[in-house]
């Protein structure tokens, strides 16, 4: 993350990482309430399996969730 982080040009950025353990999507919301955050930036990782269809992806309920700007980042994105 930290090299990331440089790259991009934004070092100055306050950026907290955080490790929970529970429900993936449950956590994240409750992470963003409890940190006061502005802006979630999450990977998504595709899934294709039954259980991913019936119960809706991670990714899927913290788009419905979040309260606040949610920005997604799929795998092999180009820079821009």
């Amino acid at each position: 993350m930290g090299k990331i982080i440089n790259e991009t040009g934004c070092a100055d950025l306050t950026i907290h990482r955080i490790f929970r353990v529970g429900a993936p999507f449950q956590e994240l919301i409750s992470a963003v309430k409890d940190e006061g955050a502005d802006l979630m930036v999450m990977g998504q990782k595709g899934h294709s399996n039954l259980a991913g269809v019936l119960l809706g992806s991670n990714a899927e309920k913290v788009f419905r969730r979040c309260p606040i700007p949610l920005l997604s980042i799929r795998r092999g994105s180009k820079k821009i």
